[in-house]
């Protein structure tokens, strides 16, 4: 099969989006199909586009054996809600104007949303290919919009979802993050091919390192502590603040940030001296790093939009061996829960987070039992090369 793949996210930037689509991009080229890759110059989730990459329109580079052709956007250096759309623009239309032009000859087009505006220029590309089109949706936009207050339900809402049912309804085929986002497409556009394309692990990289005491006197962590986690981005969608509550409730335990995001400033400035913050650490570190944590933590907003979400962190907490501390609900919930791999406490409930890790830190063993529960999920049911061979399948079997 010849596939392209349109992103606006992909390495060297770090995140979910970025982390899925390489894995399985290499992945498929391994197997014998030839692969590309339209995204935009690096930036995310920074204000400029990353050193050593300036300076030029197109780009081109490999990863992984993987052709990748980078293309310029607007960058701003201040994300207010009409930047935004003037940088998500700006990739689409410069994807759709110069993708023909740039791609090789494909079967399949798979346009990543969010961004929305990924899913004309994808249709507008497979179309132009002769190729089928494939929607990936990894967050339900525009609802998740409205329920992070970026979006009011006025005539730019009513537009936007003119634009998602339009693209469903000029996909071949669909496919979506979560089960919940597939409950969802499955039922708004009934007879339509979906496919569940969930974030996983790639078990070989994810094997807990022995090095852990080595980590945590890096970043100054004394033995003794009991040490939460949390890795990625410090954005609306994650409402750290309730972690930063509840460690005002537990003076001894030690939590720590890693990443960045519209919403570390103020995180940095409300957090008391036990809470820790550091930059991003490139991904080949993650697997040493969570594996120095004593929990890893996963917290999301209250609302119904983040009832169906499946956040990546929550498989590479399970994959080190660590207990999932879970601040939310709804699908991951029930994974955390059914899985007996972590605590779970309602979002937003800083004083049900604070109990739910001083149960983790008052008993090592049960943190021991639920960590061995977790890594025994993520390779029964998250590996990404069984998820990679189960899409490869997916998209083999649709019509031409």
């Amino acid at each position: 099969m010849r596939i392209a793949i349109l992103t606006q996210y992909y390495p060297p930037e770090v995140g979910a989006p970025q982390n899925r689509l390489s894995d399985l991009a290499r992945r498929l080229h391994g197997r014998g199909h030839a692969v590309q890759v339209l995204t935009a110059l690096p930036n995310y989730p920074g204000t400029e586009i990353l050193a050593g990459y300036r300076g030029r329109r197109v780009r081109r580079e490999e990863i992984d054996g993987v052709p990748v052709i980078r293309l310029w956007l607007y960058v701003p250096s201040q994300k207010t809600f009409l930047r935004r759309l003037a940088n998500y623009c700006s990739f689409a239309l410069h994807a759709a104007w110069r993708g023909p032009g740039l791609l090789e000859a494909a079967d399949f087009v798979i346009a990543e949303s969010p961004p929305l505006f990924l899913g004309p220029a994808g249709a507008y590309l497979a179309r132009r290919m002769k190729a089928r089109f494939v929607f990936n949706v990894s967050d339900l936009w525009p609802d998740s919009a409205v329920q992070l207050g970026f979006l009011r339900e006025g005539p730019a809402f009513r537009l936007a979802r003119r634009m998602e049912a339009w693209c469903y309804a000029q996909a071949d085929a669909i496919s979506g993050q979560s089960e919940g986002i597939v409950a969802n497409i499955r039922a708004r556009v009934p007879g339509k091919p979906v496919a569940f394309l969930p974030n996983g692990v790639d078990l070989a990289a994810w094997w807990p390192r022995q090095n852990r005491e080595t980590v945590r006197r890096e970043f100054g962590w004394r033995p003794e502590e009991f040490v939460v986690g949390y890795t990625g981005l410090h954005g609306h969608a994650q409402a750290l603040e309730q972690a930063l509550a509840a460690a005002d409730r537990l003076p001894d335990v030690r939590f720590v940030f890693f990443g960045e995001g519209p919403c570390k400033a103020a995180l940095v400035a409300k957090a008391s001296q036990r809470v820790q913050f550091h930059p991003p650490q490139p991904h080949k570190r993650m697997p040493e790093i969570l594996g120095a944590f004593d929990a890893g933590l996963v917290s999301l907003a209250r609302g119904p939009v983040f009832e169906g979400v499946l956040p990546s962190k929550v498989f590479e907490v399970m994959a080190s061996r660590r207990p999932v501390v879970l601040a939310g609900g709804g699908e991951v919930a029930k994974l955390v829960e059914q899985a007996q791999c972590g605590v779970v406490a309602p979002p937003e409930s800083p004083e049900h987070l604070a109990e739910a890790i001083r149960r983790l830190a008052d008993s090592p063993g049960l943190c021991a039992e639920l960590g061995e529960n977790g890594r025994r999920l993520v390779v029964e049911r998250f590996d990404r090369g069984h998820i990679a061979e189960s899409f490869e399948e997916f998209l083999g079997l649709l019509p031409k």
